[in-house]
């Protein structure tokens, strides 16, 4: 599963996760996570490209993701 550093106290799931704070995450990143991993990596390119395709600007990277969450430290 994707893991990611939270860079602004978030609501995740149903959790309030501290700035700093490392999550699992298998739904669509938002800005508010940094990836830590290369299938986070691939996620925040998918959701960047599909931001971009909704704006009408090239969207040229391709990636998977689903829901899930889970806190692995804040």
């Amino acid at each position: 599963m994707p893991r990611y550093r939270v860079n602004t106290r978030s609501f995740i799931g149903e959790h309030l996760v501290e700035e700093g704070g490392e999550v699992e995450y298998d739904g669509v990143p938002g800005t508010n996570l940094d990836p830590l991993d290369a299938a986070a990596k691939k996620a925040v390119n998918k959701a960047e490209a599909e931001r971009r395709k909704a704006r009408g600007l090239p969207a040229d990277t391709d990636a998977d993701g689903d829901d899930g969450f889970k806190v692995i430290r804040t």
